[in-house]
């Protein structure tokens, strides 16, 4: 009986493979790179469950939908108008009982699902790791405790340590307003006989800012949990190593501790139980965002529901290729984060040939000139089906700076920059990096402390800056006075990995539009200071981005200019073609000298 409904079973799945491929419209294989599934707040896998989420059907969904709308606006020139024609073809909008016209479906095989069951795995040993490092750190503490009241006697009390994970760990050791003691070399001693520094070690133990640090490298906690312990080899894998997520700058963000979490431990002789386990939460989640799993692949398979032309067809299936490459699947994709590294065609309906042609050719370019040149060819592509989906015969129907993005040439730029470098955590760090104010005052040969007023980085997104009590207190913010609010805008300009061949690129691209409240965007200088530099800056600035001047670059020299702001939207045009600039010059530069790095090593 077992066989005969096993046969039967079997027989049904073939019935209805066969069915279901009568109705495919496109198969296709995408590799990502470090895809974060999960969303803002919720990590990419979770320890507890015992999960690690793969890419959804509905997240490609969301995808092909805003690209869709893109190509559309582009003659319609608003999203409300885009939106009534993308919800015909791909459901929702208004009616939220109107069927899509497509059914899209993700499939993993059984070695990539292996990978995410891996990542959990890994999120449990750094977990772990960083538990088992705690707790020698509580023991070290102890040894420093006990020697300084040796030496010291009764002024050893006023003397504390701390553990810091920053998300790095750090041993400090505040300066005492009565303890006047010379605790260096006391304290450099403990250090060494416990296996936390080295001898020869100059730079692990030192002064700092607060008193003293001891920043533990990956050489250190090899010394305190044991060379060969595969508690050390993760944590120096995972956190401690050059090129770490912990190094890419987004992903820093994530790793700051949240509320009801602590990210420090007072390490008194009795241990604060509620704040160690305040601390194992925050420890928690980041073993779970640092077990990001480093490759994925997905097979997406699209189903036509019914009947569809021709035209209508050939544009969606056109604007979900278009989506494919030049976005990712996940969170933090502005950044690079679950780019779509490559596209392969598996297989496709007659209907769709010269669009599954179109992708082939970007996947076969042989330099950043034609593979620009493909990318731009399958954007002209989309656009002319827009047009005839629409039965329109005129141009784009924006007049000026648009409001929304579109896909003109005018309006949307893009730059391809080959890169040598193979390791998507390095083009990961040089991508982020690429959008960090400090970065831009390097480019021009500044000082990163001088004032970044004219460097307008609030084109790469809100919220950016510090923030407290739900306040913008520097950097910049919507609205004036104690009502400046950090805001929510996602950036103007994308960054994203993509493979052709034996190569790596980085493709920088952006829409340049007019809907950025510039009037009610501030910059604070002055607010997120403290102590002395406060003191010295005497008061809080705070002034509309639109007074400022703009810093540019022509080329990718150290030469730049500082312009007065044009007025209206060739305000926001300057300020995003500065910022494009920047960020490109950037990238191609971190890439080229990678390029060189690499090199070296293997010659």
């Amino acid at each position: 009986m077992a066989a005969e409904a096993s046969r039967a079973e079997g027989v049904y799945a073939s019935i209805q493979e066969e069915l279901l491929k009568n109705q495919r419209v496109l198969s296709l294989e995408v590799e990502l790179a470090y895809p974060r599934i999960g969303g803002y707040k919720a990590t990419p896998c979770s320890i507890d469950l015992n999960i690690c989420e793969p890419p959804r059907a509905t997240e490609v969904k969301g995808l092909w939908r805003w690209w869709m709308r893109v190509a559309l606006a582009t003659y319609l020139g608003s999203y409300p108008d885009a939106e009534k024609v993308v919800s015909k073809l791909l459901g929702g909008g208004e009616d939220k009982h109107r069927q899509s016209l497509f059914t899209v479906a993700v499939r993993l095989s059984n070695e990539e699902r292996k990978k995410l069951l891996d990542a959990v795995e890994n999120a449990k040993k750094i977990y772990n790791a960083l538990k088992t490092l705690v707790d020698k750190m509580m023991m070290v503490a102890q040894q420093i405790r006990s020697e300084l009241e040796n030496k010291l006697k009764e002024r050893a009390k006023d003397i504390k340590l701390e553990l810091m994970f920053k998300p790095q760990p750090i041993l400090e050791i505040p300066n005492s307003a009565k303890s006047q003691a010379n605790i260096d070399a006391i304290v450099r001693d403990v250090l060494i006989k416990a296996k936390v520094i080295s001898p020869s070690d100059k730079h692990c133990f030192k002064k700092s800012a607060k008193g003293y640090e001891c920043k533990l490298t990956c050489e250190s906690v090899k010394q305190l949990l044991g060379d060969s312990s595969t508690d050390a080899i993760i944590i120096c894998e995972k956190l401690l190593q050059e090129h770490s997520l912990a190094e890419v700058p987004r992903y820093e963000l994530l790793l700051m501790r949240r509320e009801g979490e602590k990210n420090s431990l007072p390490l008194h002789s009795n241990v604060d139980q509620q704040k160690l386990e305040e601390l194992r939460k925050y420890l928690k989640r980041v073993s779970e965002e640092l077990a990001l799993p480093d490759r994925v692949k997905v097979v997406i398979d699209v189903y036509r529901n019914g009947n569809v032309d021709g035209e209508r067809l050939r544009f969606a299936t056109a604007t979900l290729l278009l989506a494919l490459v030049l976005s990712g699947l996940g969170g933090i994709t502005r950044r690079g984060f679950g780019s779509i590294l490559r596209v392969n065609v598996i297989d496709y309906c007659s209907d769709v040939e010269n669009e599954a042609e179109l992708v082939k050719e970007i996947f076969s370019a042989g330099d950043e000139e034609s593979l620009r040149h493909s990318i731009l060819k399958l954007v002209k592509h989309c656009t002319e089906l827009a047009k005839r989906v629409l039965s329109i015969n005129t141009e784009s129907a924006t007049q000026g700076v648009p409001l929304v993005p579109i896909l003109t040439e005018t309006y949307f730029r893009l730059n391809v920059i080959e890169c040598n470098c193979k390791n998507e955590l390095k083009l990961l760090k040089i991508i982020g990096d690429s959008c960090l104010k400090q970065k831009w005052k390097e480019e021009c040969g500044e000082d990163v402390k001088v004032c970044g007023e004219p460097y307008h980085t609030w084109i790469l997104g809100l919220p950016r800056g510090q923030i407290r009590r739900s306040r913008v207190v520097s950097g910049y913010g919507i609205g004036q006075g104690k009502k400046v609010d950090p805001g929510r805008r996602a950036s103007a300009i994308h960054l994203k990995m993509i493979s052709v061949g034996d190569k790596m690129y980085v493709l920088v691209y952006g829409f340049l539009t007019r809907d950025w409240l510039t009037r009610r965007i501030v910059h604070i200088r002055g607010g997120g200071m403290r102590g002395k530099m406060k003191r010295k800056m005497k008061e809080v600035k705070e002034v509309n981005v639109t007074k400022l001047d703009v810093k540019v670059k022509k080329d990718c020299s150290k030469e730049c200019d500082q312009l007065e702001p044009q007025q209206g939207d060739k305000f926001v045009e300057q300020v995003f073609n500065a910022a494009f600039n920047f960020v490109s010059c950037i990238v191609r530069k971190g890439c080229t000298t990678s390029s060189k790095h690499e090199g070296e090593k293997h010659e």
